[in-house]
């Protein structure tokens, strides 16, 4: 039986041309900071929001946990699948 865990690998964050990891972390940047308490929007959320703000291509949950990694944030519980982060989101459009 596959646990949380095994679906949507961060791993998949590999899988993205040079070009799309680098927006994807310049996206990171710009609209997303630590802090203390996690955030209630997981990285489902998230990555829905970076689609819609940039127009830009898609990009799986897997993917963009990847991403957040490579950006510096842990996860609060790796074991869910939609991963929650103790970050703040700015300027971001919500879908």
């Amino acid at each position: 039986m596959l646990a949380y865990r095994d679906l949507d690998p961060p791993a998949e964050y590999a899988e993205l041309s040079a070009a799309e990891r680098t927006a994807l972390l310049s996206w990171i940047a710009e609209y997303i900071s630590p802090r203390k308490t996690p955030n209630k929007r997981t990285s489902y959320g998230i990555k829905h929001a970076f689609e819609a703000s940039t127009g830009g291509f898609y990009v799986s949950n897997g993917a963009f946990k990847g991403a957040m990694l490579a950006a510096g944030y842990e996860p609060v519980c790796p074991e869910e699948l939609n991963w929650r982060f103790r970050i703040s989101t700015r300027k971001v459009v919500w879908s």
